[in-house]
């Protein structure tokens, strides 16, 4: 199944981004920073363990970089035995059990395993995954991404989850890094003043920006729920245990409010047919 067409990106023939496409992963996401910032570019301000066929573990950044990303309520911590067999089996999974993570996973080439600073305890909740724009094809993971699908699924730990988080990473990664590469949105369009989604399930969130998204950010969305049901369909279709019938029919009905309350603002789009392509994403899904 050939889904979110619109994000299929030739990486070695981009020329709109400052990235180094040569070396992607931990080392190019730090150079993409400290370019962003103009800072020198410092080989040692990053460690990485290798793990998997490609695939990266950052175990260290420097103070200096850390700083510029917006997740300083967390701490690197470096991943024991257990977590590394579980990235691998994840990693494994997907290999086997998803078309759309073959195509994704040129994104997504390492992973930061954080934890929630102590001091940050009553001020925040720790992160299941994250990726930002400015640090490409490295994401930032919690432990907790073994057994939390966020908003609210939470099961035992299992290998199973961990992989669709990784998966669901993989298409912030290629979103992020296709808004800047491909003429998606208009070139006023303005993130800060764009218009907002009301977003149902995220109601009872205490962060009023959880509540209602931009357009850019209900892009996103679109693009995982639709990666994501198709990965949970084929899961079921192999009578796995970890999932239920449930958690698909939601990630297609999410995907399908998001979808139809997105087409309303068709007219932010430069290239509007991204929006027939997801539209007919979710026809599939229903069929």
């Amino acid at each position: 199944m050939n889904t979110l067409k619109y994000l299929d990106v030739d990486l070695n023939s981009s020329t709109d981004v400052l990235y180094d496409r040569n070396e992607l992963g931990p080392p190019l996401a730090v150079k993409n920073l400290c370019s962003l910032y103009s800072i020198e570019f410092d080989r040692k301000s990053f460690e990485t363990l290798n793990i998997g066929n490609q695939f990266q573990l950052v175990t260290k950044l420097s103070d200096r970089i850390w700083n510029l990303l917006p997740i300083k309520s967390h701490k690197i911590i470096i991943p024991d035995e257990d977590f590394k067999s579980n990235i691998i089996k994840a990693l494994h999974f997907l290999e086997k059990n998803s078309d759309e993570w073959n195509k994704l996973k040129k994104y997504l080439t390492g992973i930061c395993l954080v934890q929630l600073k102590p001091s940050y305890k009553d001020k925040e909740f720790e992160i299941t995954s994250l990726s930002v724009p400015v640090f490409p094809f490295v994401s930032f993971l919690s432990k907790k991404s073994q057994f939390h699908i966020p908003p609210s699924i939470i099961n035992e730990k299992s290998s199973l989850y961990l992989a669709e988080n990784l998966l669901h990473e993989s298409v912030h990664q290629a979103v992020n890094i296709n808004l800047l590469d491909k003429d998606i949105l208009e070139e006023d369009y303005n993130s800060e003043e764009s218009p907002l989604v009301n977003i149902p399930w995220r109601q009872n969130q205490g962060d009023a920006r959880n509540k209602k998204w931009q357009i850019d950010r209900v892009l996103h969305a679109i693009s995982v729920y639709v990666v994501i049901s198709f990965f949970r369909r084929n899961i079921l279709q192999k009578n796995k245990k970890e999932y239920s019938k449930d958690m698909f029919d939601e990630s297609v009905k999410n995907a399908k409010y998001l979808m139809k309350n997105l087409l309303p603002y068709r007219k932010h789009f430069k290239n509007s047919q991204i929006l027939d392509e997801l539209q007919n994403d979710i026809n599939t899904l229903e069929t």
